[in-house]
């Protein structure tokens, strides 16, 4: 936890930002935020959750309820305000050693309703569409501030996620290549080892979630810990390369492990909850209209990626880093699989593919009087492509440049 941020209460907080790869409403879960913080001394530490504030004053503010109190909040009148280091019970606040420094709380909090659950932050300040930056705050909030307590973060994320990344990655000296960066759950005690060692309990539990998992008793909070994923293992957020990959060599094996053990797989259950990542991840295919031709309904993974049996701790994984090859860059036009594109104009319902380009460049030839044709040259489907220093190719070809043979008639 040596890069964990400190939140302290004369700030105005801190603000992240993050952006869908792909809209989560395609997913047939909701998204979670999966924090993990702690208060820096014992005492209610308030917290507040907000989500792109400047664009939806009033509606904010994540609502923290549970179907765990009877009042129906975390806090009593106060729906926006998470008690960080106290936890109530029956409307009473009671100490919370587990969710206070040096112990820190790993759990899940739902975009929105999800299972008896309802609240969430408000539907019209999430920003769904690809690639747009939503920004999220988290502060303390300084009207229920009763201690000197601070707030420490030491991950937060958004899962599922999606992060698709559609270009032509060309690395022309050395190797494509991931930094694998630092695992999300860093506390070695809690994998799934110690969990069944510890007859299922989490090392985020409080005293109220361990009389809780003894007993056999359903409860909201406890669920919420058992979503965060168990440490040093991957999150459900899938990295797809849509396009092509060109490199002068590959990467060190020992590298590319490194990163697979990060990116490389994602376990088909969030942590120790038994709820199941999205359909699309499962099943390790992409939302409908995103592959042309691809049946969604299948399942692509392997049998050794499906198959659960094995070694006592041998889980069901998916996809987490995917690299599909983008047909623009063979068929550098607009919609290339496209079965009506033609080479020709024979009819009138067939569409001229070259008509199609992506990127291309025009000239007219002319005998000094007269447009006699066009010619149409088709470029790669990326700006700036690096090209051959050298000449490829010299010589003479008999056929006229333009041309597409016999029935070409379109005048390109």
């Amino acid at each position: 936890d040596t890069f964990a941020t400190q939140i302290s209460q004369n700030t105005t907080g801190l603000d992240t930002t993050f952006s869908f790869g792909v809209n989560p409403n395609t997913y047939n879960i909701p998204p979670f935020l999966l924090v993990r913080q702690t208060a820096t001394s014992a005492g209610l530490t308030p917290m507040n959750f907000l989500l792109n504030p400047a664009n939806n004053p009033g509606n904010e503010f994540y609502t923290f309820a549970t179907p765990d109190n009877t009042s129906g909040f975390e806090i009593a009148g106060a729906p926006g305000t998470y008690p960080l280091g106290e936890k109530q019970t029956n409307n009473t606040f009671l100490d919370d050693q587990s969710s206070v420094s040096t112990n820190f709380e790993a759990r899940a909090f739902p975009f929105t309703n999800f299972g008896a659950f309802t609240g969430g932050f408000n539907l019209a300040s999430v920003i769904p569409s690809p690639g747009v930056d939503n920004t999220l705050r988290m502060m303390i909030d300084q009207s229920f501030i009763t201690t000197a307590s601070n707030t420490l973060v030491s991950d937060m994320m958004v899962a599922p996620l999606d992060i698709r990344i559609e270009a032509l990655l060309y690395a022309q000296d050395k190797s494509f290549f991931i930094i694998p960066g630092y695992s999300f759950n860093p506390d070695p005690n809690d994998t799934r080892e110690r969990y069944v060692a510890n007859g299922g309990v989490r090392v985020s539990y409080n005293d109220q979630d361990k009389a809780d998992a003894t007993a056999g008793t359903t409860s909201f909070q406890r669920h919420m810990k058992d979503i965060f994923p168990y440490a040093n293992e991957p999150l459900d957020v899938r990295i797809t390369i849509f396009g092509a990959v060109s490199e002068n060599y590959t990467a060190s094996v020992g590298a590319q492990a490194a990163w697979m053990a990060k990116w490389g797989y994602i376990p088909t259950v969030f942590g120790s909850s038994g709820e199941v990542v999205p359909n699309d991840h499962l099943k390790a295919v992409d939302p409908a209209g995103y592959v042309p031709g691809q049946d969604t309904t299948k399942d692509y993974r392997t049998p050794l990626e499906t198959n659960a049996a094995g070694a006592p701790f041998q889980i069901s994984i998916t996809r987490g880093l995917r690299f599909i090859y983008d047909p623009a860059m063979a068929m550098p036009y607009f919609d290339p699989t496209n079965t009506q594109l033609s080479d020709t104009a024979a009819a009138s319902n067939i569409l001229t593919r070259k008509q199609y380009a992506l990127r291309y460049i025009d000239r007219q030839v002319s005998n000094g009087a007269t447009n006699l044709y066009r010619i149409r040259q088709v470029l790669p489907s990326m700006p700036r492509l690096p090209v051959c220093p050298g000449i490829l190719y010299t010589g003479e070809s008999e056929r006229l440049l333009g041309t597409g043979g016999p029935g070409d008639s379109d005048q390109f």
